[in-house]
Order: structure tokens, then sequence, then C-alpha cells
């Protein structure tokens, strides 16, 4: 036996060519060309024996057979290939859209994609989905609020902004969109509530175009022993209105034009502002009680009695006040003598009667003196 690969004789029971180091090969090759040949062999062999018609159809059945098979087997292996892409992409999307449904920065931006079209639903959708996977976001609440205010959602806008400001006080961007769904929607009143609770005074200043201050009252309210005229100031720019029987002025009041005068008695009086805007201020109210005093039975020196020298009388006269007397024992009154300074006692027994009288005519009680003077 040769060897295969360099030619050379290899002696029998040797496993190996001595020559070139090669293997040798007991089992000889299977040969394809020998198998067709053997089988075309047995075939011509077989069709020999049998008739003619036998053997066309024998040969073309297996012929048909054959074909079918090949067919069969193209079919099965295009659908596993087909089956096995189908995985593959099923596979690659689930990871694919898991991906996105869990990142924050596609959701963001899927969001502003939608939001430039205009589609507002898908849109709120994805930035939804953002703050979802960072709930303290304020970009993602940010373009929430901005297309709840596109769409008309002002309680959805508003209940999102309250929340914002409760995590966070000092929030301006907060305050000032709230400020404006307010203002836009005129609902002042609620403005003025919101200033109520707010402490910080950079953020208080952002209601500025939204308060009025109450309107003051001059002189300040209390209890008073003269005529008043009250004065009501405010801001410029604003109405005063005002009312004196306890109604609410903003409903029933009258526009203040000059003083409001009380000579005595008492009174409440109820007043607000109201700016260009139509903005009311908190009201504000000042009781107000003119009482006169009586004045105090007048003071006489020197007392009642007897005496030998002469004596000047005098007479203790308040501010506001009038002293008016007699010397015959008669009622003194605004016709009597008016005191003007010390006087002297006259002779004999004589009865002085005096009475205040102060600048709203209310009298004294009357203090009678008996002097006798005997020189």
């Amino acid at each position: 036996m040769n060897c295969k690969e360099c030619g050379a004789k290899i002696p029998k029971g040797s496993m190996y060519c001595k020559k070139c180091g090669k293997d040798i090969q007991l089992v000889p090759d299977y040969n394809y060309l020998e198998e067709d040949v053997l089988s075309n062999i047995i075939q011509e062999g077989v069709k020999e024996n049998l008739p003619d018609e036998e053997v066309f159809s024998s040969a073309s059945a297996n012929h048909h057979s054959k074909k079918k098979k090949r067919i069969w087997m193209i079919i099965c292996s295009v659908c596993i290939v087909c089956v096995i892409i189908a995985a593959v992409v099923y596979f690659v999307k689930k990871d694919i859209a898991y991906k996105q449904a869990n990142s924050y920065d596609y959701q963001f931006e899927k969001g502003q994609e939608y939001l430039l079209q205009q589609d507002y639903t898908a849109a709120l959708v994805y930035f939804e989905n953002a703050l979802n996977l960072r709930p303290k976001d304020m970009e993602a609440r940010n373009q929430i609020i901005h297309i709840y205010l596109e769409t008309g959602e002002d309680t959805a806008a508003v209940s999102l902004l309250e929340s914002m400001i409760g995590e966070d006080e000092r929030n301006a961007e907060a305050w000032k969109n709230l400020i404006d769904i307010h203002a836009s929607n005129e609902d002042y009143e609620e403005l003025q509530n919101l200033a109520r609770q707010v402490k910080d005074p950079d953020i208080l200043e952002l209601f500025a175009d939204y308060l009025v201050a109450e309107p003051i009252f001059r002189p300040f309210a209390g209890t008073y022993n003269r005529p008043l005229d009250i004065e009501i100031t405010c801001a410029e720019n604003c109405t005063i209105y005002f009312s004196l029987d306890g109604s609410n002025p903003t409903e029933n009041g009258s526009p203040y034009e000059e003083s409001i005068q009380l000579k005595e008695g008492e009174i409440q009086i109820l007043a607000a502002a109201k700016n260009a805007k139509g903005i009311w201020s908190e009201i504000s109210k000042a009781d107000y009680t003119v009482r006169y005093e009586v004045p105090e039975m007048p003071v006489v020196i020197p007392s009642g009695g007897n005496y030998t020298e002469g004596q000047l009388i005098t007479i203790d006269v308040p501010i506001d006040c009038v002293a008016y007397f007699t010397w015959d024992g008669s009622e003194p009154t605004e016709n009597s003598a008016k005191y003007t300074g010390p006087m002297e006692m006259p002779q004999g027994n004589q009865v002085l009667s005096v009475v205040l009288i102060n600048s709203y005519g209310m009298k004294s009680r009357i203090n009678r003196i008996n002097y006798i003077y005997m020189p």
C-alpha cells in the first residue's frame, strides 16, 4: 500500500508513513460518485428484468417522490427560518419597548415631539410617564401644566401647582402660574385668600398687582367728647365705598367724597377700596362714639363763710367751658354775667351761684356759696 500523501510505499502493519509521517487511513473515504454509479448499475439491472412500462412508471414515481420531498424540505426550512426571524424581531422589539418605557429621556423627548405637533393627548401621556419615572421632576410637571392650560383644564393645573407649592413654598414659578390662572379667571377673592397664606415677602410681592390696601380712618376709631370729621384714605387710583348701616360696602356702599361728620352718639363705618381692575380690598371697620361729658361743678375760692376783710373770689374754668354767675340766688344761664377774672366779695349776706356751660351747651351743676362779709 502506498501513502496517499507522498506516494511512498508503506510496509504492512504500519500505522503511519515513515517518509511524511501521515497517518494511514484504514477505512477508505466515502465516494458519492461511486455510490451513484453503483445505484445506476443496480437500477439498470432491475430495469432489464422489468417490462418497459413498469420501468418507466417506477422511474417516474421515484422522480416525483424525490421532487415532492425536496419541496417539502424547502418549505419546512423557510418556515423554520421565518419563525426564528419573527422570534428574534419580537424579542428585540420587546426589549426596546421595555427600555423605552423605563427611560425618562425617551418619554420626555416623545412628549416634546407630540407637544410641537400640538397633539396634547399623546404629549400628556408621555410627560406623565416621565413624571412617574421621576416624581419630583420640575420640567415634566411644568410641561404638564402647560398642556393643562392649553386645553383649558384649569382645575387640574391648579391642583398640580398647589402640590408643587406644598413641596416648596418658595417656588416662584409655580406661584406665578397659579396667580396667572386665578387672575385670568378674575378670581380675585381667591388671590386674596392665597396672599394671606404667604409669609415670604418676595413671594408676596408677586401679588402686588392683585392686592388693594385697606382704607385708613382719621381720626382713629374710639370715644370722643367732641364732634368729629372722619376722613377715609386709600392708595392712589382707588375708589372708596362706605356704609353706615352695617351693610357690606362692596355691595351696598356709597362712594366716599367728603368727610363724615359725627356730632353726637355712636356710629360704625365699614369701608373698602376698589382699584381700576375692579379688585376690592379687605373691608375696614371703625367704631366711633361721641359722648359729650357734662362739666364738673365749678370750683370757687374762697369757700363760703363769714369774713371781716375783703376777699377776691376766683372760679376755676376748664378749657372749652364758660362760667356764668348771679348774686341774687337765681339760677345762672348763658344770659347771666360771665366770669372773666377774679372779682371782689360784696358786703353783706350774699349768695353766689355759678354754673359751667361747655361749647356743646352742656351745663354743670350749680355751685351756690353763701358769703357774709361784715367789715
